[in-house]
C-alpha cells in the first residue's frame, strides 16, 4: 500500500491589472493514497468505457445548419484587401525573377568609383 505525503505549493492569483482577487487560498493541497498492486487496478478497472449516444438534432438545428453563409461585416474587406496583397506578392515574385534570369554577372564596382 502507497501513501503519499499532502502535496502543497504556495498558490498566487494574478494582480497585473491592479485588482485583488476576490477569494483566493494561499495554498493548494493535493492529498493522493494508492492501495493494492497495479495488476490488480487494472484487472478492476472495465476494458472499454460506455460511449454516449449523440443526440438527434431537432429540425430547427438542420434548418440552421443547412443556413447559406453570409459574409459579417468587414469580412468583405478583408477578404478583397487579402487578394490584393497576394497579386501584388505574385506580380513582385514575377518581376525579381525576370531581372534575375536576365543573366548578367554580379561584379563588385571598381576599385576608382569608391572615390579618393
Amino acid at each position: 500500500m502507497l501513501r503519499a505525503a499532502p502535496i502543497t505549493a504556495p498558490f498566487r492569483a494574478a494582480t497585473r491589472s491592479g485588482v485583488k482577487p476576490v477569494a483566493c487560498p494561499r495554498q493548494l493541497t493535493v492529498r493522493c493514497r494508492a492501495s493494492g498492486t497495479e495488476q490488480q487496478q487494472q484487472e478492476s478497472a472495465p476494458a472499454t468505457p460506455p460511449t454516449p449516444v449523440p443526440p438527434t438534432p431537432t429540425p430547427q438545428q438542420v434548418a440552421e445548419a443547412n443556413k447559406p453563409l453570409i459574409l459579417q461585416q468587414g469580412q468583405g474587406t478583408a477578404i478583397v484587401t487579402g487578394a490584393i496583397s497576394i497579386i501584388l506578392g505574385l506580380a513582385y515574385f514575377v518581376l525579381v525573377f525576370m531581372l534575375d534570369s536576365r543573366g548578367g554577372e554580379m561584379l563588385p564596382p571598381p576599385p576608382e568609383a569608391f572615390g579618393p
